[in-house]
């Protein structure tokens, strides 16, 4: 787990999930994850870096609870290096519905990007346009 730092504060995290997602460590992840974005300054983003992550299995779906207390924070979470497989089985299990298919990035360099181009993070008076589809 690691923070990035720009000059206005601590805006974005990353973790790394080094082997794939199944009911023996989902709750690691969480439990990373909460650490992270409980740490420090409020982050805008967090990135999970799914280059390790060959497959997941149901207990995948914890996600959307990450996804949901994120929200709560105002913390967008995307995926960078996930694979075609691995998401599929996210699409199935729903958890890219929960994140929104835009929370997917090819590589981390991708997130990079879009993090700089990003508008006010979620929760600010920019209501021009809903994060949240549910906000809709």
């Amino acid at each position: 787990m690691d923070a990035c730092h720009d000059k206005d504060r601590n805006v974005a995290g990353r973790t790394r999930f080094g082997t794939d997602l199944y009911y023996a460590n989902a709750a690691r992840l969480q439990e990373d994850v909460t650490a992270l974005a409980g740490h420090g300054e409020p982050l805008r983003w967090l990135v999970l870096d799914g280059a390790a992550i060959g497959d997941v299995d149901y207990t995948a779906a914890l996600l959307t609870e990450i996804v949901d207390e994120l929200r709560e924070r105002h913390t967008r979470f995307v995926v960078s290096s996930i694979i075609g497989p691995v998401r599929r089985q996210l699409d199935r299990y729903g958890i890219s519905a929960a994140m929104g298919h835009e929370a997917y990035y090819d590589t981390p360099g991708a997130v990079l990007e879009a993090f700089h181009a990003d508008r006010p993070p979620m929760g600010t008076a920019d209501t021009t346009q809903s994060r949240d589809p549910r906000e809709s």
